[in-house]
Order: C-alpha cells, then structure tokens, then sequence
C-alpha cells in the first residue's frame, strides 16, 4: 500500500488531456500505467485495487495535489496512492476502502481499506522503543491492536509514555539519518 506515483486510469487524474498533450502519448500508453496495469491483471497473483472496487465510478476523488499551486483548494489532483489486496483478501474480509480528502498535512490524504476480521495479538513483555506505544504522535492508538479495534483504550495523548532514553534514542536516528543524507550529497 502507499504512493505508487501513478494515475491509473483517467478517472483518477484531474485533467487526463492536458497529461495527454504534455506527455505526447495517449494516457493509457504510459510505461508506468501498463507497468501498474500489470500488477492487476497479473494471471498468477493479480491485486485488486480496493478503493475502485468499492467505489467502480467515483469521480473527482483524489490523494494527491500540488502544494506549490494550491490544487488542493480547487481539487485538481490525481489518486496514486493505493491499497492493493490480492483477491481472496478483499472477497473475505474486505469491507470498503476510503479515500481521507478532508485530512490534510501533506501533498498526500491518507488511503484506509476496512477489514472485517479478527486479529489475536500476543502482548509481548519486551517491546522494542520504537512500538508504537512510545509514540506520542499517535495520541490514543498506543499499540497494533489499538489500530485494528473499535473500542476506546481510554488513553489520552497526555498519558503517551515517553522517556528521556526514547527521546535519545530519536534524536540519534535523526542524526545518523541526516549524516547519511550529508554521505550521499553529491556535489
């Protein structure tokens, strides 16, 4: 799942023409969309685009605007970000799959496939620092499970643990980061 960087089909580009035009090829004929094209319609395991299978003629819905123009604000935008289930997944357990538009803090909203299934997840003693029960930005939804459940855990996002050791410990993942961006600055 994620940003697959393609328009699949001209219903989920905001103005296929103008693609047409710039591009100098007809839309259905770029590389990537056939690459893309392949993935779903791969005869040994073929994926299945959840939000169109759910919503088959949806249009003006996108994941993606440009931030330097401002098309967010007038919609015009493209949908490349995906989940992609192969199709016993979704004929099992799929229930719907929605695109989040009124969620903002990117170029990108968030893509949210619903599954109707249950999941038994062993709590382990010995969590790693960097579950998702030290991270503070995730307010309530302090472990996997809270993820998948309904229910309210009942924590606030004041209650998010957070140690200095934590706090350490991402501070030297941003640096080691920021040192190999620095490694690999070509000049």
């Amino acid at each position: 799942m994620g940003d697959i960087n393609v328009s699949h089909n001209r219903i989920d580009h905001c103005n296929p023409k103008k693609w047409e035009e710039e591009a100098e090829m007809k839309f259905e004929e770029s590389p990537m969309r056939q690459w893309f094209s392949s993935l779903l319609d791969n005869p040994i395991q073929p994926l299945v685009d959840t939000y169109r299978r759910y919503h088959p003629t949806e249009e003006q819905i996108y994941s993606c605007w440009n931030t330097m123009t401002g098309a967010r604000r007038i919609n015009y935008g493209t949908r490349i970000d995906y989940v992609l289930m192969n199709e016993t997944l979704v004929n099992e357990y799929g229930v719907d799959c929605q695109i989040q538009t009124e969620i903002f803090g990117s170029d990108h909203c968030p893509v949210v496939a619903e599954l109707n299934l249950e999941l038994d997840i062993p709590q382990d003693p010995a969590l790693p620092k960097e579950c998702a029960k030290f991270m503070k930005e995730l307010g309530m939804k302090r472990t996997m499970k809270d993820f998948f459940g309904s229910k309210s855990t009942g924590v606030s996002s004041s209650d998010t643990i957070e140690t200095k050791d934590s706090v350490d410990e991402a501070k030297n993942i941003l640096a080691t980061q920021e040192k190999r961006k620095e490694k690999n600055t070509i000049f």
